[in-house]
């Protein structure tokens, strides 16, 4: 079983606390190989980096549990894998981690094994995003997407609903990415419809009392990606001096 971490430090802290989870159970801790001399080789035992777990049907034949970085170098030549854990991979510092998920997969091939992929996410780009796009919809039987927010936590009475509104308040626009599941940052209602109506409103008479730019005033151009969607944004602003006043002067999507 391999347990793969966006570092390799990572997988050995997840290592770390299976093992103390495994150590506290009085019905499990009967399972894991401390010292080698309980089989025939000096390595064969669990230390940072692998847990050896005896095997019931053939105790000459021990499972391991492996920690491992999340890069490709680490991933290949592993034999006779029937499970995968990979935990925060779109923390890891990939550009490109296609070829990652192609390695891991093809460990799976001889075992027809399984695979678990959980993190939160960090924006609409990479294998983890794609994954997601595709299969969220659950209709295919062999992949099945969970979603997990703070608010199942609340649920469980793991946050509280004052803890909540503490870091929707400090993380702004990160929160839905952060503790919603929401690839995008910032998706959802930022402003109020009331603050929206005022805004217009308010810009309505600014561009009658300002018609024309003035170019001694600060100009910024905001541009908007779209991350790989149909639609690029453009926005102008001009900001009025000693108005403590910022009006749109143009907009355009492509």
């Amino acid at each position: 079983l391999l347990i793969v971490g966006q570092t390799e430090k990572a997988a050995i802290e997840h290592l770390y606390t299976l093992k103390r989870l495994i150590i506290d159970s009085p019905k499990y801790r009967k399972y894991l190989i401390t010292k080698s001399s309980e089989l025939f080789f000096r390595e064969e035992q669990t230390k940072a980096g692998t847990l050896f777990i005896k095997n019931p049907d053939n105790p000459f034949r021990p499972m391991r549990i492996i920690g491992l970085a999340f890069i490709v170098s680490a991933l290949w030549s592993w034999k006779n894998v029937f499970r995968i854990h990979m935990s925060d991979p779109a923390a890891a510092q990939v550009v490109d981690d296609s070829q990652i998920y192609a390695a891991l997969t093809s460990r799976l091939t001889n075992t027809d094994g399984r695979m678990m992929i959980e993190g939160p996410p960090r924006g609409p780009f990479g294998r983890f995003y794609e994954l997601y796009e595709q299969f969220k919809d659950n209709k295919n039987p062999n992949f099945k997407v969970f979603l997990v927010t703070i608010y199942d936590a609340l649920k469980e009475g793991l946050v509280t609903q004052q803890f909540i509104a503490k870091v929707r308040e400090e993380l702004g626009q990160l929160y839905p990415q952060t503790y919603e599941g929401s690839f995008v940052a910032g998706l959802g209602d930022v402003f109020t419809e009331e603050s929206i109506i005022n805004a217009i409103s308010f810009g309505e008479r600014a561009i009658i009392e300002f018609p024309k730019i003035n170019a001694g005033n600060i100009m910024c151009l905001g541009v908007d990606p779209g991350f790989g969607s149909s639609k690029t944004a453009l926005c102008l602003t001009e900001s009025i001096k000693d108005q403590d006043t910022i009006i749109v002067r143009f907009t355009k999507e492509y």
